[in-house]
């Protein structure tokens, strides 16, 4: 399977390059939308490291294999995908105090299917803004 790119469009399908992370169902292929943006390769273990400096035990992804796979910027969110257990996370990262561990804001998917859902939610929610912006 190979990685789709690019990283800046509006849109980009994912296929994880790790055929075994990916665990995808052949029928539904995640897409990346605005304001959502793919992980850049070289950046995914520094994303990686901030959630296990974030997380503390009582955490869903704490101690997880994980990936990280698309990056929010406002509010700062990750999407990671658990390994092991196949589901995804969204963590918000915005609004967490900097060396203090806990539990920010986790939302759980259980497949790429309702990941997609809420990056496409995300994306039309960003579409509404941006008119209503250009109406002003």
């Amino acid at each position: 399977m190979a990685l789709q790119t690019p990283y800046d469009t509006a849109e980009a399908s994912v296929c994880c390059d790790r055929a075994a992370s990916c665990l995808m169902n052949e029928s539904y292929i995640l897409q990346i939308r605005d304001p959502w943006s793919l992980m850049y390769g070289e950046y995914e273990q520094d994303f990686i490291d901030a959630l296990r400096e974030k997380i503390g035990p009582k955490h869903p992804l704490y101690n997880q294999e994980v990936y990280a796979i698309a990056v929010r910027r406002s509010p700062g969110a990750v999407l990671y995908q658990a390994f092991n257990d196949g589901f995804y996370a969204i963590v918000y990262f915005s609004g967490v105090p900097k060396g203090r561990r806990g539990m920010p804001k986790t939302e759980i998917f259980a497949d790429q299917q309702a990941v997609g859902e809420k990056i496409a939610a995300d994306h039309a929610e960003q579409l509404e803004q941006y008119k209503r912006d250009r109406a002003v």
